[in-house]
């Protein structure tokens, strides 16, 4: 899933997490899609509020996850709104979630 994120060489933006315990990282691809990384290396679970706002503002979002549970499959789709999204992101996981650019 990391890779998928950083291929490339694409532009990468470093968020902000409330907690030590999630590491965040947004890339850019050339058409302009965004991907969100987002690893959580303790048991404790957390909701997740993204905002991405200054990458994009609208789109839908596939979201997978690499976990105990799932091994980086496709678990839910989000939208995207006003830049925000928020999810739950179970310990010891990681989830990427790309965001098709709406034209």
């Amino acid at each position: 899933m990391g890779i998928r994120a950083l291929q490339g060489g694409k532009n990468t933006f470093f968020a902000i997490t409330n907690s030590s315990d999630l590491m965040a990282v947004a890339t850019v691809d050339a058409s302009k899609n965004v991907y969100l990384l987002v690893v959580n290396d303790r048991s404790t679970s957390y909701t997740v509020n993204a905002d991405i706002s200054a990458l994009i503002k609208t789109g839908n979002g596939t979201v997978r996850e690499f976990s105990s549970k799932k091994m980086d499959e496709v678990v839910t789709r989000l939208r995207l709104k006003g830049g925000n999204a928020s999810f739950a992101r179970a310990g010891n996981s990681a989830i990427l979630i790309k965001f098709d650019r709406q034209n």
